[in-house]
């Protein structure tokens, strides 16, 4: 969970409500002396509690400023916390993925708006079994492609993202992504690359789909040994969510439904 810059009135906002509440409460007729004891005492519990939020949020605000961290909800589940680089822009991150090689290596890849007009898919790797993360860099940079649509008879906007996949197969880590073509952003292309090095290095990406697929979501994919990765994913080039399903060689895909 990333910290964010969170608005301290509403903490105030939620401290009023709830002291007004007890208020209210504390003078009708029809209470105890007991019962106005209890809403008193709990009004005041509440305050605290709301004061020393709105300080917590005012002083992870002003750290945030220099940077984010990624912190368990959980102080019990031995979940590590990492702090997220320069490279990443404020509330640009999205599409987290995992993938492990059943002993210490664990890599953690997601989608970063790192520009205005620039998409960063990064990766980060730990070799202790997920207890510290290397540096995040950098596998592929994309440009974002923007297009209106119509929600409930009202204007909208879309943008592409990356949507990213990570797996650990036949001592292999593959990753794929969704990417616009340079020369034609209306243009998007599934691709998948592969690291046989522990994603030190990637080769070349190759094409799993060929179409126009617009949006390809819920990618699979399966490395054999001998290099051709079979894969199967979610689109709508026909206006409609279908199937599809491609087996690449080299650098050619043959696709079908």
């Amino acid at each position: 969970m990333a910290t964010r810059r969170s608005p301290v009135w509403m903490y105030g906002l939620v401290m009023m409500l709830v002291v007004g509440g007890v208020a209210l409460g504390y003078l009708m007729p029809e209470r105890g002396e007991s019962e106005k004891a209890a809403d008193l005492d709990r009004a005041k519990t509440a305050t605290a509690e709301v004061s020393s939020a709105a300080s917590l949020v005012e002083k992870t605000a002003d750290e945030a400023s220099a940077t984010e961290t990624v912190v368990s909800e959980d102080a019990d589940d031995s979940a590590v916390s990492f702090d997220l680089t320069r490279l990443d822009f404020r509330d640009q991150i999205q599409a987290p993925q995992i993938a492990t090689d059943g002993a210490d290596r664990v890599w953690l890849a997601w989608d970063s708006r790192t520009g205005d007009e620039e998409q960063t898919l990064l990766l980060s790797t730990s070799v202790d079994g997920g207890r510290s993360f290397d540096s995040p860099r950098a596998i592929r940079t994309a440009s974002v492609y923007r297009w209106e649509v119509m929600v409930r008879g009202q204007p909208g906007k879309r943008e592409s993202r990356l949507w990213p996949r990570i797996a650990w197969q036949a001592g292999r880590l593959l990753v794929s992504w969704v990417e616009p073509l340079p020369d034609d952003l209306a243009t998007l292309r599934l691709y998948v690359s592969e690291s046989e090095d522990g994603g030190a290095t990637f080769g070349e990406p190759r094409v799993l789909s060929s179409t126009d697929a617009v949006r390809p979501t819920f990618v699979a994919f399966h490395s054999h040994a001998d290099g051709r990765i079979a894969a199967s994913w979610l689109d709508n080039r026909h206006r409609a969510q279908q199937p599809f399903a491609a087996i690449v060689s080299g650098q050619t895909a043959d696709e079908s439904l």
